[in-house]
């Protein structure tokens, strides 16, 4: 998709270049699913500068719940890139909703946690659809 707009730039081509890195979450393995989300989690403590859980039970309890945050609430389309330059773009001033009001900011806190990824992942999401809307307007104009 890169190649069929070469003069993206900026968010979008992060976005076209995430999207196009690895496979989608319910593309992946079973026996790699909790690798997926452990590498989830670890980044977001190495982007946000959150502690990581201090038990293995802590540590199973929140890699099974990004698991669900992925596979039940509209993210397993996402790639682990998508899934870690969302993540990124929270703290980017570039990044603005393209619908004119102000993003939600997901403020991580002192653990990693899924309430901050549910909201970076929404705010990634409408950004990612939006451009899907102006990809296939401009592809319907060409044709």
């Amino acid at each position: 998709m890169e190649a069929a707009f070469p003069n993206m730039k900026g968010v979008k081509k992060l976005i076209i270049r995430a999207r196009g890195r690895g496979l989608s979450f319910f593309e992946v393995a079973p026996e790699y699913i909790r690798s997926f989300t452990d590498s989830v989690i670890i980044s977001i403590a190495a982007i946000t500068g959150a502690e990581l859980p201090e038990s293995d039970l802590l540590a199973n309890s929140l890699s099974k719940e990004v698991e669900v945050l992925l596979n039940d609430f509209g993210y397993s389309d996402l790639t682990l890139e998508e899934v870690l330059l969302a993540v990124r773009l929270n703290y980017s001033s570039s990044f603005k909703n393209p619908y004119g009001t102000d993003f939600e900011i997901g403020v991580a806190g002192n653990r990693v946690n899924v309430a901050f990824l549910s909201v970076v992942l929404n705010n990634y999401k409408t950004y990612r659809d939006f451009m899907d809307i102006e990809f296939e307007n401009k592809i319907k104009s060409k044709l």
